[in-house]
């Protein structure tokens, strides 16, 4: 995988982040569909982290999903400086009470009302995702010895 800086039209800075192998549903093609069907929710700390690393300016990242043999969709998630905070506030405390300390996390350790309030913001981002372009398999440009599978 592979990130980048890029400008829009209007010259906001954003994220460009490039992902391959991980299939996707055909429907997550503009018009077609939007939401985690373009950006796993899995993906959205990555996002969120990559903006920060850009800086204020950054406003959006846009992720490339590209698979062996269903084309590559392009979906756009913006900037949510709340949830960015709150990241850093658990990944403080994850440092703080495991990494400093050395003693090994109990299952469920930060379950309660504001993790679970994280965790269905984390949720709301992804379904929040905008489809912003499809390419077709055809159309993806491969070098004749570019295997269709890295692993």
């Amino acid at each position: 995988a592979t990130s980048r800086r890029n400008r829009d039209s209007a010259g906001h800075q954003y994220s460009l982040r490039r992902s391959r192998g991980h299939p996707f549903p055909p429907d997550a093609a503009p018009g077609r569909g939007t939401g985690s069907a373009c950006v796993p929710p899995i993906y959205v700390p990555q996002l969120m982290m990559e903006m920060l690393c850009v800086g204020p300016e950054c406003q959006s990242a846009v992720l490339v999903r590209q698979t062996a043999l269903d084309g590559a969709v392009l979906a756009r998630v913006r900037r949510d400086d709340g949830w960015i905070r709150e990241a850093l506030h658990w990944l403080g405390r994850f440092v703080d009470e495991f990494v400093v300390t050395g003693l090994t996390p109990p299952e469920n350790f930060f379950r309660g009302e504001r993790h679970d309030a994280f965790v269905a913001r984390t949720l709301e981002l992804a379904e929040g995702a905008e489809a912003i372009g499809y390419v077709r398999h055809g159309d993806i440009q491969r070098g004749r010895s570019s295997p269709l599978f890295l692993d």
